[in-house]
């Protein structure tokens, strides 16, 4: 039979996992994006063409009903969600549960002259392409400014 000292150490244990369990789930809804862990935010990558500002993210086995992508001024937001899937049928026991579930977000803040009513998505193989075009008038070659001096 273990010792009362033993138990007492058990239960002392155990309730600082709870405490620590309890904070770490209270925090998780306070976490800014920043901090969320990294399996929730896909990685992305935005590139620049000379007609475009292109950002693709990673969003494997997500489907269109999933995402939803919005553009605010010079920022990109994309949005999802990854359901709890489980394989099989009825109850099943996890013995390792690495991939990611729950809802995402990633905002990603553009530069130059946008065209975000412009903006279009798509969404093929795992990838959600977003495209933001530049306003064709900034597309142009550089142009000379003549300075034009003033009589004293």
């Amino acid at each position: 039979m273990p010792s009362a000292k033993r138990l007492v150490s058990g239960f002392y244990l155990v309730s600082r996992l709870q405490d620590e369990l309890d904070w770490a789930i209270a925090r998780a809804g306070e976490m800014t994006e920043e901090e969320r862990p990294a399996d929730l935010a896909p990685p992305l990558d935005v590139v620049e063409t000379e007609e475009a500002v292109i950002v693709v993210v990673e969003v494997p086995g997500l489907g269109a009903a999933d995402l939803e992508v919005e553009a605010h001024g010079h920022r990109v937001v994309v949005r999802g969600r990854r359901a709890p899937e489980a394989p099989g049928h009825g109850p099943v026991r996890f013995h390792c549960m690495e991939r990611g579930r729950g809802e995402f977000q990633r905002s990603i803040e553009l530069v130059g002259a946008l065209d975000t009513h412009g903006a279009n998505a798509r969404l093929a193989d795992g990838l959600l392409r977003v495209e933001v075009p530049k306003i064709a008038d900034r597309r142009l070659a550089p142009k000379r400014i003549e300075i034009r001096t003033e009589a004293p």
